[in-house]
């Protein structure tokens, strides 16, 4: 695990990351809803959106479990625990969402021939 003592090249990096990871976004709508029928697309799209407000809760579960590995330690500051709980969890939660697009992927039917 590495990180950076300049704040800008650390900005630098997390636009980065921001950009990589938010290029899912727009591709996973579209074809959410091009897989279902038009009468159910709000619905599948307040779905997705419950989804991702119950995944913007990591933040709050990852400074419980910081926390109470502090409590546990009986440390008030350090930096290498919120490091390697950081980058662990993340790390995790990226590979499980690349297994899950797989596996969707692998999942979805067929394309349906185009009547002319």
């Amino acid at each position: 695990i590495t990180s950076e003592n300049s704040f800008d090249l650390a900005m630098v990096w997390l636009a980065v990351e921001y950009l990589v990871a938010e290029c899912w976004f727009g591709p996973t709508v579209s074809v959410l809803q091009s897989s279902v029928g038009k009468k159910i697309g709000g619905t599948a799209q307040g779905l997705f959106t419950v989804t991702g407000a119950i995944g913007n809760l990591a933040p709050a579960l990852l400074g419980f479990v910081y926390d109470q590995q502090q409590q546990q330690q009986g440390v008030t500051s350090q930096s290498e625990g919120l490091t390697s709980l950081l980058a662990v969890s993340v790390c995790g939660c990226y590979i499980l969402s690349a297994i899950c697009f797989g596996a969707s992927a692998l999942s979805a039917p067929p394309p349906k021939p185009k009547l002319e």
